[in-house]
């Protein structure tokens, strides 16, 4: 078996940008990497069954990793091969109690086909191999995770919370729940289940923290705490962070110029667009192409904007739970290369908007994945299936993610940008979907018929930063949009789409603790006597060093010989339960 990554980490030593080949065979895992010392020549790593001492893997489709640890006496050879001293930071000691130093990590790209995976456990069979669940990979992940040079360099570390960053270590795994538009008088109880031992713990009243813009503007959206929490190490952003940071960065951060030529819909606008409603509308409804029906779905969504004097419209995406990104870029120069048609007259339809059309501040929450809400999608464009079918997707689209850069003078194009790169096949059905939707709003814009296409608008998937983890893609797409806007493209000039070096890891580390520092700010701003933001610091201390007694017990336990059974437990570590209840007679 021979497979890619996009990343390979060994021990504090991580090495990116680029593809790594890693075979494994009967005999072990074999790979080339650059030693840490820079050099033309790359170094070979033989990892045989004898050094290998456990290989964890998660295998699911959407992100892939595999952790090997091996003997002491093979971490020594590693470090001599690798030139891996102290005084250079980087170092790989498999009996380390740094998590960031004693692991070897994989994360192949692209995923492994079905035979490849049940040729990884045919050849690490019975308790040599451990298969792990998402909460217990992207745990293991993010504690693994080595610093960056430059925040090293700055005296920054990942295990060491600083007082602006806010990083808290990872506790034992837990499961993660995304509440979206909690009521302001819900209460929240969270159980962690060790083992044996139940701990019932209430946490706060869900508040009002802000509202972005504040009164007397219009559009706010409201922040609370439960929002807030969304911005811990390791938790899923919700869509109310996404809309809150977006609008901020479109008011305050970018020029006046870009401002001006921006338009970001809400994370509300594509569930919304594919979303099929039943029942709805009148006799003439069904007779719309399924096109016209999406664009009935969001059409007053742009009643007091036309996104074709826009040069950049931004579209954030949740489908199965994953933020990614799309940019439609210049869509009023199609006008120029495929000039518009006369209106073909048609039989009239019912005009009038239904309740499902109303515009994003009357909308409730977005479909999610969970199947609680109708769901249904035209053509294919519901949320994907946690674990896709592996052939890829049909699609009439040529979409091509390969230059380093295209010349599209004069053009329109769509951008999507994407923090986990698979599945380009879902990709391209998205720009599909735009597409149609730019046609149908331009025929009720500019009562002209004009057909956007692949011809006219062509649609890029660039190589960007990836996250290293499961749960900062929403971080990810937060950054993507801020560096897009620091420096858009500007019409006639090619378009990069090699972007692996976009911006420093650093800029993604810190800005979970960023947003915070600034929600925290707004909130005093307009709650000046709140004590929120002490309680708050109060408990992130209390709770950094419950996690730090924890982590240190367990680096004892684990000090020990470890014996992993036949059969693995269906349960490691602890879970998270999260129990929602509004006070009332009635439970709803």
């Amino acid at each position: 078996l021979r497979f890619s990554c996009r990343s390979i980490r060994v021990g504090s030593y991580k090495v990116t940008g680029g593809k790594y080949w890693v075979e494994t065979t009967h005999e072990g895992f074999q790979f080339s990497i650059r030693p840490v010392v820079p050099c033309d020549d790359e170094v070979t790593i033989h990892l045989s069954n004898t050094d290998i001492t456990s290989v964890m893997g998660h295998l699911a489709r959407t992100m892939m990793v595999l952790y090997v640890t091996t003997t002491s006496e093979c971490g020594s050879n590693i470090r001599e091969k690798l030139k891996m001293t102290r005084r250079n930071s980087y170092i790989y000691d498999p009996e380390s109690k740094d998590d960031r130093e004693k692991r070897i990590t994989f994360l192949p790209d692209p995923a492994l086909s079905e035979d490849e995976k049940y040729f990884l456990r045919t050849v690490f069979p019975g308790p040599l191999f451990h298969e792990i669940d998402q909460v217990v990979a992207n745990e293991i992940l993010i504690k693994s995770a080595p610093a960056s040079k430059q925040m090293e360099e700055n005296g920054v570390s990942l295990m060491t919370p600083m007082p602006h960053q806010k990083l808290v270590p990872s506790s034992v795994p837990y499961a993660h729940v995304i509440i979206q538009n909690v009521p302001p008088n819900a209460t929240i109880l969270t159980r962690s289940i060790t083992h044996q031992a139940l701990h019932e713990t209430p946490t706060e009243p869900n508040v009002k923290l802000l509202v972005y813009p504040p009164p007397p503007q219009t559009g706010g959206i409201t922040v609370h705490s439960a929002d807030f929490m969304c911005l811990g190490e390791a938790q899923f952003l919700n869509d109310v962070i996404i809309d809150f940071y977006l609008k901020y960065l479109l008011r305050e951060k970018v020029s006046e110029d870009v401002r001006e030529r921006t338009h970001i819909f809400s994370s509300f606008f594509y569930p919304r667009l594919t979303q099929r409603l039943h029942g709805k509308g009148t006799a003439g409804t069904a007779r719309l192409t399924p096109a016209a029906r999406r664009h009935r779905n969001v059409r007053t969504w742009t009643r007091h904007v036309d996104i074709f004097e826009k040069d950049y419209i931004i579209v954030p995406i949740n489908q199965n739970a994953h933020w990614f990104l799309a940019i439609v870029c210049f869509p009023g120069l199609v006008a120029r290369t495929s000039p518009p048609q006369a209106m073909i007259q048609h039989t009239s339809t019912d005009d009038v908007p239904t309740s499902a059309e109303q515009s994003p501040t009357s909308l409730g929450p977005p479909s999610t994945p969970d199947g609680k809400q109708d769901c249904g999608q035209d053509d294919g464009e519901g949320p994907l299936d946690s674990e896709p079918d592996e052939a890829a997707m049909d699609t009439d689209d040529s979409e091509n993610p390969i230059p380093k850069s295209v010349d599209c003078a004069e053009s329109a194009y769509i951008l999507v940008l994407d923090s986990l790169r698979s599945d380009n096949g879902s990709k391209c059905r998205i720009m599909s979907t735009l597409r149609e939707y730019l046609t149908e709003e331009w025929t009720a814009k500019k009562q002209s018929q004009l057909t956007f296409r692949p011809a006219n608008m062509k649609g890029y998937i660039p190589m960007t930063p990836q996250q290293g983890n499961f749960s900062d893609c929403g971080v990810y797409l937060l950054q993507y949009v801020e560096s897009f806007l620091e420096n858009p493209p500007r019409d006639g000039r090619p378009v990069k789409l090699e972007l692996s070096n976009w911006f420093p890891e650093n800029r993604v580390l810190q800005k979970r603790s960023a947003i915070q520092d600034l929600i925290l700010q707004l909130h005093l701003q307009q709650q000046p006597d709140s004590d929120f933001p002490l309680r708050w610091q109060q408990q992130e201390e209390v709770r950094i060093k419950a996690e730090m007694e924890s982590e240190a017990a367990a680096s004892e336990v684990l000090s020990t010989p470890l014996v992993i059974p036949e059969t693995p437990p269906k349960s490691v570590g602890p879970n998270r339960l999260l129990v929602l209840y509004t006070p009332s007679p009635t439970l709803s």
